[in-house]
Order: C-alpha cells, then sequence, then structure tokens
C-alpha cells in the first residue's frame, strides 16, 4: 500500500515537472523567435530607411551637380528653363 501510494506519488512529480519544464521551454522558445522577430523587423526597416535615405540623398546631390544642359527638360520647371532655349 505504501509503495503503491510512493509510486503514484513519484509518477505525479515527475508528470509537473515535465510539463513544468515543457512548458518554460514553449515559454522561452516563444520569446526567442519574437525577440528575434522584432530584431530583424527593426534592422530591415533600418536598412530600409538608410538605402532610401541615402537614394535620395545621391539623386539629390546628382541633380544639383550636374551641368545645366544635361539634365533633361522634363525635371526641371518650366519657369527656370531660359527664354531663347525653349523651341517652338
Amino acid at each position: 500500500m505504501l509503495c503503491s501510494a510512493l509510486l503514484c506519488c513519484t509518477l505525479l512529480y515527475s508528470t509537473l515537472l515535465y510539463l513544468t519544464l515543457l512548458y518554460s521551454t514553449l515559454l522561452y522558445s516563444t520569446l526567442l523567435y519574437s525577440t528575434l522577430l522584432y530584431s530583424t523587423l527593426l534592422y530591415s526597416t533600418l536598412l530600409y530607411s538608410t538605402l532610401l535615405y541615402s537614394t535620395l540623398l545621391y539623386s539629390t546631390l546628382l541633380y544639383h551637380t550636374m551641368p545645366y544642359h544635361t539634365i533633361p527638360y522634363h525635371t526641371i520647371p518650366y519657369y527656370t528653363i531660359p527664354y531663347y532655349t525653349i523651341i517652338y
């Protein structure tokens, strides 16, 4: 009788321990996955914004450093083109 009660308590304790370890492992892996997902999204957002900013900066600098006669007319506002260059 005592042996079966001891066996039952041991079995119950080991089952609870196993379930606790399983739950903590699942919780840890979920937290790790969400942290990795968040950091990846943050990194990709920062990378995208940096690339966008550098592209805009490069294009702005390129546009403003080009000689006037090499800029296509459709990118210049109409009022900035000298009168004598407009062909009717």
